[in-house]
């Protein structure tokens, strides 16, 4: 019940994942009870290339910095069938 998409090129310095999760479940708590939430999950990691070259050569001249950040995030909600 897990699907995920990739997607590469287009300029990215790595690919993007899109990932679904139908069957995701977490614990949660309502009174002395401890319950199971069946729930979907979404999550993207997306890379991001820093552009600091050009101001870092500005303020440092000879420098240079190129990096690449995985940014990941998700979204969770609880099943309804």
């Amino acid at each position: 019940m897990t699907w995920t998409y990739t997607a590469a090129g287009g300029g990215c310095p790595a690919p993007l994942v899109l990932t679904i999760e139908r069957g995701y479940s977490f614990p949660t708590v309502i009174g002395a009870n401890t319950f199971s939430v069946i729930s979907t999950r979404v999550s993207l990691k997306y890379p991001y290339s820093w552009h600091f070259n050009k101001v870092i050569t500005l303020l440092v001249p000879g420098a240079t910095y190129q990096g690449v950040t995985q940014i990941d995030t998700d979204a969770i909600v609880p099943n309804m069938d």
